[in-house]
Formats: structure tokens, sequence, C-alpha cells
């Protein structure tokens, strides 16, 4: 009999132990109206040994009426073991340090506000920072009246640290090109901004018409590669008579809603296998990482979320999953340079934020550049993971659109063939 109590008792403790998980678990998710990340950490334990202390006590005193105290008390022990465990694993910081330090000599920055209309059709106005490199048009070549501003990926990925990009884009003062690079604000060596609701299309639109007029240009020649290109299509949308010429580097869609689900083609690229399993661990295994990405799905806890994962931590990850993605920017059996293997930068909530943004816009930018007569080269390669469909977009969007493709190149086309991307682009603006 005795034996068989052992057994129960011992039962009941597991029992009470991954009900000590489930509050763990559940009163973590549910903190997302606590804005503080030692507050949630407070409200987390509070509950959790409140149950914990409930369970121990009926445990000892009601269950086995005092007779198995000895065990009570190991369970207790083993319980705050595993209270601690889990604080070490869910609360230890990642990181204490923002991923970038070395900032490159020739980096230059615009401290501005940006007003703009938000999400919520409200004016609101931002102050910022922003990384950028300016490379003077080559003095001995006539010089062209309007300046190459360049327009990296992501959303949350960032250039002015890129060397092998910087170097692509100088080669256009050559044509008397100024050629402008910056980091979107949120990414590289720009601010990161305390709400996060501010990083959408509308903000980064208006940004770059801001940049415009920092730089005294009455036009702009917009190279926008991925992402870039999305940004690009959306401002030359809103602002037809501010684009002299507009290059997309394999873009993604213009308008996310009206294009579905877009399935990308990973199977001519480098990327490594099952990269959408080793992303989500990434996210996974960092509980307060896969918590906020949860909360900042509903715009009411986007503060709760940015408190329980910092800019640093977030940023860290981010970085992480950038790497295991950079390899489907090249074809399979490519390597990257190392200088890309040791990059870091990437901005985690100006990525969530922005796509959150993009999925839930109700324009409609495409009926705008319809109306505008913008000359446009889109460039395709061979193993770049974008879907025809969203090809389709932009020649639905673009009247007076010029395609080329480049054979053997990925995503990123000046990555394996530099020349050759080189020779198209120059072609469009020379």
């Amino acid at each position: 009999m005795k034996h068989l109590s052992t057994i129960f008792a011992s039962i009941y403790l597991i029992i009470s132990l991954l009900l000590v998980l489930v509050a763990y678990i559940g009163s973590l998710f549910s903190a997302s109206f606590i804005v503080g990340f030692w507050q949630v950490f407070l409200w987390v334990n509070i509950i959790s040994f409140a149950v914990f202390c409930i369970l121990s006590l009926l445990y000892t005193k009601v269950i086995f009426k005092n007779k198995l105290v000895v065990l009570g008390k190991v369970s207790f022990g083993v319980g705050l073991i595993i209270l601690l465990a889990l604080n070490l694993f869910v609360f230890l910081p990642i990181t204490s340090e923002r991923t970038v330090k070395n900032i490159p000599s020739d980096t230059s920055f615009w401290k501005t506000e940006i007003t703009y209309s938000d999400m919520q059709e409200e004016n609101k106005t931002v102050k910022t920072e922003i990384a950028y490199k300016m490379y003077k048009a080559d003095p001995n070549v006539q010089k062209k009246p309007n300046p190459i501003v360049m327009l990296h990926g992501g959303p949350g990925a960032f250039v002015v640290g890129l060397g092998v990009s910087n170097d692509f884009y100088k080669q256009f003062t050559k044509l008397g090109y100024d050629v402008y690079l910056y980091d979107q604000t949120g990414t590289g060596l720009s601010a990161r901004l305390d709400d996060t609701r501010d990083y959408n299309y509308k903000f980064l639109t208006a940004e770059l018409e801001k940049i415009r007029n920092l730089i005294n240009a009455e036009k702009m020649v917009i190279i926008g590669e991925s992402w870039g290109g999305g940004l690009g299509s959306n401002y030359n949308a809103y602002y037809p008579e501010k684009v002299e010429k507009i290059i997309f580097l394999n873009p993604v869609a213009i308008d996310t809603p009206r294009i579905g689900v877009a399935d990308f083609d990973m199977s001519k690229t480098n990327a490594p296998d099952n990269l959408g399993g080793k992303l989500g661990n990434e996210i996974l295994f960092r509980p307060r990482a896969a918590v906020s990405f949860v909360w900042s799905q509903n715009n009411e806890s986007r503060d709760a979320a940015k408190a329980l994962y910092p800019d640093n931590e977030a940023d860290y990850v981010a970085d992480k999953q950038f790497l295991l993605q950079a390899p489907n920017a090249v074809c399979k059996g490519e390597k990257l340079s190392d200088e890309i293997s040791k990059l870091k930068g990437s901005g985690a909530w100006s990525q969530i934020s922005t796509n959150s943004s993009l999925a839930a816009r109700n324009d409609d930018p495409i009926s705008l550049l319809k109306k505008t007569n913008t000359p446009a080269l889109y460039v395709s390669t061979e193993c770049d993971f974008i879907p025809e469909k969203i090809d389709a977009q932009y020649q639905d969007a673009y009247k007076n659109l010029r395609f080329e493709y480049i054979k053997g190149a990925g995503h990123i086309p000046y990555f394996q063939k530099f020349e050759e991307t080189t020779d198209v682009v120059t072609s469009f603006i020379k």
C-alpha cells in the first residue's frame, strides 16, 4: 500500500510540475498588457510560484495528510529548480550590446525629422538618424543632373556596411552620377525607433522623400534591390514627378495583398536544406522572441513586444537568420564572399513591422503607377526565387518597362555577375 502511495505521489508530482510549466507559459503569453521587461518577469514568476505553492500545499496537506512530507519537500525543491531553469532559459539576455559597432570612415549621418501619415491616417513626426554613404561624380566626366539613390532589400537588411554593394554602386560615378546609399531607419547603422508602429511602408516612403530634399535633388534615379524595388515602386506611385528613372533588381511585389501568397522557389539557389525549419528554430528556441512575435501581430501590444524583446537582442537573432538566408542570393553550388558571412546590422523590428504594414495596406499603388510614364528597367535572373506572378505585377503597373535577363546569377545579380549586371544597368542610365 505504501508502495502504491509513493507511485501515486510521484505521478502527482510529475503532473504538478507540468501544470507549473503550463502556468509559466500561459502567464508569459498572457502578459501582452504589461509594458516592461522586469514587470513581465515578475508577473510570470508570481503566477507560476502561486500555482506551484497551491499544488505543493494540496500535495502534502490534503492528499497525503503529511504522510509523505519528505517527498513533498523534495518536490518543492525540484519545483524551484525548474522555475530557476525556466527563468534562465526565457529571461537571460541573449546579448547586451548593439550588434553593429564599427562605423566605416566614409559613413555620414542625417539627423532629421520625418513627418508622415501613419497606418491610422494620423500625422506623426518622427526623429531619426540615417546612416549613408555618398560617392561624388567623377570630375573628369560631365555631371548628370540627378543622383542615383540605392534602396536596399529586406525589409530589415542594410547596405552601408556591405562592401561588395558599395563597390557595385560606386562605379556609376564614372558616368557622372552622384551616388547615395543609405540604411533605412531601423536597419544597419541607422537609428532604431522606440515605437515599432513607425516601421511601415508609409514612413519609409516619406523617409525617401525627405532624403531627396536633404540632397537637394529635383529628381532621382532609383535602383531598388528586392524589397528596395517594392519601396521604390511605392515612392514612384506617390511621387512620380520626382523619379527620372527606376531600376528593379529582382523586386518583391508592388502590392502585397493583391499578389496573394507568393511561393518562393529556392530550388536553383544555394539555400540550405530545410531553410524554413532552421529559421523557425532561431525563434522557437528563444521564447521571448516567439512571444513578442505573437504580440507584434496586434497593434495594441506592440509596445509590450518591443519591451520584452529589445532591439539589441532582436537584431542579434535577425543577423543569425540573415546569415542562414544569405545563400539564397546566389545559384546552387556558388559561395558567398567571406565578407557577407561576417556582416551584422539586421533590423528585426523594421522587418517585422514593415511586413505587417505591407500585408495590411488598402491603397492601390498599381493604379497610380499606370498613370505615370516613368522609364523602368526590370532585371530578373536565372537563379532567383521570386515567382513569375510578381514579374507580371510590374508589367501591369509600368507601361514603359524594359526587361533584362541575366543567366547564372541569383537574387542579388552582381554577387555573381558583376560585369554583366553593370552593363545592363549602365545601358539604361547612361
